[in-house]
């Protein structure tokens, strides 16, 4: 039996249930109980993460000194 998801182009084709969750994500249970989430896309990832707090302050007050 094939599952749609909404109205994704993402099928199974084992017999599964899925589940919705409370914020809307659709996931079904896996052999080992753990939750295997349906995503149409992937999130997408930030490449640089500024630094942030009190060391990131003092090493940009030593840039400036040189």
């Amino acid at each position: 039996m094939k599952h749609r998801a909404r109205q994704t182009d993402i099928v199974l084709n084992e017999n599964r249930e899925l589940i919705i969750g409370k914020r809307g994500g659709i996931y079904y249970i896996d052999e080992n109980g753990k939750r295997v989430y349906l995503a149409d896309k992937k999130k997408p990832t930030r490449k640089y993460k500024a630094p942030r707090g009190a060391f990131a302050r003092y090493l940009e007050s030593q840039r400036t000194l040189n």
